[in-house]
Order: C-alpha cells, then structure tokens, then sequence
C-alpha cells in the first residue's frame, strides 16, 4: 500500500468532519439568531420537549423528560448540544488518526520490516517476512500492544528526522504533546460523557507520554484547562469557536478561534509528517 494513499484516505475523512463542523456551526447559529432577536423583541417562547418509548410488556407509550423550555434555557440548550457534538467529532477526528497509524505501520514494514520489532511479526521466522502482504501486515499492526503510541515510538526510533519535527516541526507545532492531549480528550469523551473529574490525574499521566519531565506539568495543565469549561459544576471538554479580542486585526472581520478547526489540522500535519517518514524507509541515502 502506497502511504500517500494512506494519508489521502485519513485527509478526506478529516475533511468530511470539518465540513460536519461547518454544518453545525451554520444550524446553531441560526437558531441562536432566531432566539436573541426573539428575546430582543420582547415575544413569547415556549418549547415543549419530551420523549417516547413503548414498553416491552403491553407496548404501552411512556413519555420521558417532558420540560417546558423558556428563551434563556434554550440558549443554553444550543450551546451544550454544540458543544457534545463537536466533541464526538474529536473523538471521530482521532479515531481515524489510529487506523491510519496502524496502515502506514503495516506499510513502514514493507518498505523496511526493521522498522518493526521482530515480536510484531508474532511466530514468523526472519526469511519468512518479506513474503507477507499489507493485509497480513496490517492484521498484525492491529494486534501491537499499547497503540497507537508504540506505533510512533517505532518511527521515533526509526527516524531522527521524525523524532525532530514530532516535538517542533517548521511552524513550532509540537504533535507529541498535541497527541497525548487529543487522546486524553477523546477517552474522557467517550467513556465519560466528556467530562474531567480529576484533571491532575489526567495530566499527571500525560506528561510521562509527552517525553517530559514534573515541570512540565503546570504548562500541561494550562493547555488542558484552555479546551474545559465548567458545566454543571463539573469541567466539560469545550470544543467551541472562541471570540477574538479586540486588539485582533480579524477581529472586525468576524474572524474567531477554531479550537476544535486547530486540532484537527494539527492531526493532519502530523499525519503528514507520519507519510514522509514512512515514505523515506527503505530508501538509499544519497
């Protein structure tokens, strides 16, 4: 398998969950339009919510969280349903990100199985690898321990130049650091209805995985603390568009800050950077 081909499959999928974002930004917006100039206006609104299930027994309608909804709790509305949905769109972001780390693992080994750890290979003897084809490859990338950390260790360890541009390539981006907070992100996502509970333990553990030491921690915490909001008395994962301060020159533009836009373009360019190494393997220094 050819890793530009690979990239491209990961770029398109990141671009149909950008242009989801756009969609969900352009919706909302709407309606929080609709609502303000309602609210503005002085006019009466009301919304009544509910949901149905029938039940197993008799097949009986049961109705569940029925509320009557005013302007304010509306708004509020909009804003947390933006904020889970652009949530899931991280956790979909990165998730792509681990089947493409897995392809271009499956591919590195074509090009230079050395790349690999001769356990990767499970019960395969050394004359016997060059004979496998990515699907073989690929099925074994996907049973390697610990990914899809282990996976760029191997092209750290297989690579200066990668180990190099990982922590700061030619725009200052460091995508270790910026790995290990989207993942972090992600698994609170979807294993905890996107909340932190325990910041310091997330972050306590993070920093062993950005290659640094205790004092980095504090730094860790702030970037962590910039993509949270307090929800109901408890720290959300918070995605959204962020106003420019005045002092912007995109500020009387509309221009605002894409965190969520942010992440996923870090995802691409490390992806990128994942391509251009494995492409380099098994070249011949010139």
């Amino acid at each position: 398998m050819d890793p530009r081909t690979i990239f491209d499959k990961f770029a398109e999928r990141i671009f149909q969950i950008s242009l989801l974002q756009r969609a969900t930004r352009k919706l909302i917006h709407e309606e929080v339009d609709s609502l303000v100039q309602m609210k503005e206006a002085g006019g009466e609104y009301t919304s009544v919510d509910g949901f149905i299930y029938y039940r197993a027994l008799d097949g009986a309608v049961r109705s569940l969280g029925a509320r009557h909804a005013d302007i304010d709790r509306a708004l509020a509305d909009c804003r947390f349903h933006k904020t889970k949905q652009y949530q899931w769109m991280l956790a979909e972001a990165y998730e792509a990100l681990e089947d493409f780390l897995e392809e271009s693992y499956a591919a590195a080994a074509m090009r230079s199985p050395g790349v690999w750890w001769m356990s990767d290979f499970g019960n395969v003897v050394p004359s016997e690898v060059e004979g496998k084809d990515f699907s073989w490859l690929l099925e074994r990338a996907r049973r390697k321990k610990d990914r899809p950390f282990s996976i760029v260790e191997r092209f750290r360890a297989s690579s200066d130049s990668f180990r190099r541009l990982e922590e700061k390539d030619a725009t200052g981006a460091n995508y270790r650091v910026a790995l290990v907070l989207i993942e972090k992100l992600r698994h609170v996502i979807v294993h905890n209805n996107g909340y932190i509970d325990d910041l310091d333990a997330v972050v306590t553990k993070a920093v062993g995985q950005c290659g640094k030491d205790a004092r980095f921690k504090d730094h860790l915490k702030k970037i962590f603390e910039s993509y949270l909001e307090q929800h109901d008395g408890r720290s959300i994962v918070c995605l959204l568009e962020l106003n420019l301060s005045k002092d912007d020159p995109m500020y009387r533009l509309g221009g605002y800050n894409d965190s969520l836009g942010q992440l996923l373009s870090l995802l691409v360019g490390f992806a990128d950077l994942v391509c251009e190494t494995v492409e380099s393997f098994g070249e011949k220094p010139s």
